[in-house]
């Protein structure tokens, strides 16, 4: 939110509290997405390195991944040996990120 304040504050904007709230949002969703989107390519390099291996970070990784990487494997099969789950993870997610973003960052410039 600080931010987002001095951004303004520098670009010459007055401060709308509401505009304020929605870019604080936006950039919290948007902090969100990066850290499935990492956490899905950390565990798909990770799977090549040591698969199978347990330890805290895989661990963490699949509790953070197995929600999306699952329904992504309900609808892509296994080609080849390979499982490219974590491939269309992270192109759902960035779509997502794409269509969600957006409208909050037009609703800030529309309250600002």
């Amino acid at each position: 939110m600080l931010t987002n304040v001095l951004i303004l504050l520098l670009n010459k904007h007055t401060i709308n509290i509401g505009a304020l709230a929605v870019l604080s949002l936006a950039d919290l969703i948007s902090l969100s997405f990066n850290i499935f989107i990492f956490a899905v390519f950390a565990r798909a390099i990770l799977s090549w390195i040591n698969p199978g291996s347990y330890d805290a970070v895989s661990s963490v990784l699949t509790s953070l991944t197995d929600p999306v990487l699952n329904l992504c494997r309900n609808f892509i099969p296994v080609v080849g040996g390979f499982d490219l789950s974590p491939l269309a993870a992270l192109l759902m997610l960035q779509l997502a990120r794409m269509m969600i973003l957006p409208p909050f960052q037009q609703l800030a410039a529309i309250l600002s």
